[in-house]
């Protein structure tokens, strides 16, 4: 024989149907949400909440369709316990949709929401609570509750309950920005909750316990409100979606850098607090302001922001520096990474920028360039100072060999003289270290034939130089622009260092030099036999002061000076070497004025 619990009347096809419908609803929600979405609190409480709701109607529902009096106590109290736990989840979901949890401790959840439902359900267990049950013709059956201590502070607890959910749903409204899919989300909830929680408290309440009127069982049915409203939520305003945009209020709050959101007027939609504190404005001061008109002062500035503002609009991003005058008219300079922003379908609706402030980068930029400016000038001095000098002590060492006799004497002139020379020339080269920096023009014709003849003329009556044979190839047009001075200190090096370290093993010693042209510029192999370079060192040979040999005579400088006019150039250098066997310096150089190709 069955439990008179499952004695139901299923002919009652009104109650039937008012149950089903609700409970496939929410159980299909519950299931929807576990399968389908990403496991966070707020989806949780949620899939937890729309189950018992669920439960609560199921329950309810079979109240109703009970046929014995014993079964309808038995249903009520399972009725009444999914009621608790329905409102228990339903208000944690409220706190953390909401984010009041960031507000609150844990502590106070459990002490105002947790605890209450598990002393009331204990209660429940206990038969503390206490109602009466009465036969309606329209609702079947009709549990009035009794005003007694325990009872009344149940329903009034979950009174509040419902009550703080839709306050909570309703500040979120108001809180929201206006028309944002959160500020949607939120009144759905409202709409959807306000009518179950009012009307019940008013029916099921208020009625019997106040004015000992039978109540109307009807909660059930309008909770399902709630349960379609948050559907049409989850469906088209995300509610529940899993992404950053959760939890962007805690990303741009632990940031350093400054967030800006424009529109494609320029107007304010958005900043963060770090940037509110790079620029000493509270949001409410810069809301819908344009940005450029706020923050950036000067003519040159704005003149900037004109087409960094229109490659926005092209969907283009960049990264660029701007001083910003502070609502104190403190100028800062920052660095913006800036990049389109868009909307749900793809379509450009501003701009948003991430800030850093790099003013005392740019500070330590600016004492820099003056402390460089500073060197350059006393290099350029200093060298001017002692070369003087130094071309004295070469005139009067040159005059000394005429007149000494001795010829030890004549031996320490001679070293004077050379170290003399070796001196000047490392000034020479520290002083075209600085002209190399400060090169800016590219626009002079090479012509490669004469320039490479002018400079082996200068090496004439260098030591060895008679020694080495020489095959010059030249096959590039005469429209090449570049800086001829840079393309002079490259081929002067390179020329030098072949006459220099020739190999005493071959039996000729020889120097090829080919110019041709290639796509896009020219190409320069400068290819000799001599003693070569170790493979171990030739990532170091660029260096300043370092010397590939023991054995060097030179100052160090050299292919730091080629290295340094390759990269003014733009351009590559390659190098192939190998002990005993020789050299290959493969540079490909840019043309570098187009204007001129004309």
């Amino acid at each position: 024989m069955k439990p008179d619990i499952f004695q139901l009347d299923f002919s009652r096809i009104t109650v039937l149907l008012f149950t089903l419908i609700p409970v496939i609803i929410n159980f299909g929600i519950f299931i929807y949400i576990s399968l389908y979405l990403t496991r966070t609190r707020v989806t949780g409480y949620f899939s937890l909440f729309v189950f018992m709701l669920g439960c609560w109607q199921l329950a309810d529902g079979s109240i109703r369709m009970s046929i014995t009096l014993d079964a309808v106590e038995m249903w009520y109290r399972i009725s009444i316990i999914f009621a608790l736990f329905s409102m228990l989840f339903g208000v944690l979901f409220a706190i953390y949709y909401t984010k009041l949890d960031k507000k609150i401790s844990r502590n106070v959840i459990f002490s105002f929401f947790v605890f209450p439902t598990f002393i009331f359900f204990l209660c429940i267990l206990a038969h503390l609570d206490k109602y009466s049950i009465v036969v309606s013709e329209k609702w079947y059956w009709i549990v009035n509750p009794k005003p007694t201590i325990i009872t009344t502070a149940l329903l009034f607890w979950l009174s509040a309950g419902g009550l703080i959910m839709l306050f909570l749903f309703s500040r979120n409204y108001f809180k929201m920005e206006k028309s944002s899919f959160e500020q949607r989300q939120s009144f759905l909830l409202v709409l959807g909750s306000s009518f179950p929680i009012l009307i019940g408290i008013v029916v099921e309440v208020v009625l019997p316990l106040i004015f000992d009127i039978d109540g109307i069982p009807i909660t059930t049915s309008l909770t399902t409100s709630i349960s379609i409203m948050s559907l049409i939520a989850i469906k088209k305003y995300g509610l529940l979606d899993f992404s950053p945009k959760h939890q962007w209020d805690d990303i741009v709050k632990t940031m350093n850098e400054g967030i800006l959101i424009v529109d494609l007027d320029e107007k304010i939609k958005y900043a963060n607090d770090a940037f509110c504190n790079l620029v000493g404005y509270d949001f409410s001061e810069m809301k819908e302001k344009n940005a450029t008109e706020l923050f950036v002062k000067d003519n040159d500035g704005r003149t900037r922001m004109k087409p960094i503002v229109e490659a926005r609009k092209n969907n283009i991003s960049n990264h660029y520096e701007i001083c910003l005058t502070t609502k104190s008219g403190e100028k800062k300079w920052l660095l913006v990474g800036g990049s389109p922003y868009y909307d749900k379908e793809g379509k450009i609706i501003g701009s948003i920028g991430i800030h850093s402030d790099i003013t005392k980068r740019k500070e330590m930029e600016e004492n820099l360039i003056a402390s460089n400016n500073e060197l350059e000038i006393f290099i350029y001095k200093a060298s001017h100072d002692l070369r003087g000098p130094l071309a004295s002590i070469m005139g009067l060492v040159n005059v000394s060999n005429y007149e000494i006799k001795d010829e030890l004497s004549r031996r320490y002139m001679d070293m004077i003289g050379s170290s003399t020379q070796k001196l000047d020339h490392t000034l020479l080269e520290l002083v075209k270290t600085m002209k190399i920096k400060d090169t800016e023009r590219f626009d002079d014709q090479i012509d490669f034939k004469n320039l490479i003849e002018t400079k082996l003329s200068e090496f004439e009556f260098f030591k060895d130089f008679e020694k080495l044979k020489i095959d010059i190839n030249i096959y590039a047009s005469d429209k090449f622009y570049s800086n001829k001075f840079l393309i002079e200190t490259i081929l002067h090096n390179l020329i030098e260092n072949a006459i220099k370290y020739q190999s005493g093993t071959e039996p000729q010693s020889y120097l090829k030099i080919d110019v041709a042209d290639q796509p896009n510029g020219i190409q320069i192999i400068i290819e000799d036999n001599g003693i070569g370079i170790k493979s171990s060192v030739q990532g170091l040979i660029f260096d300043m002061y370092y010397k590939a040999v023991e054995t060097s005579r030179g100052s160090g400088l050299g292919l730091y000076l080629v290295k340094k006019c390759v990269e003014k150039l733009d351009a590559e250098i390659d190098l192939k070497s190998f002990i005993g066997k020789g050299s290959t310096f493969t540079i490909s150089l840019k043309n570098g004025d187009k204007r001129h190709q004309n």
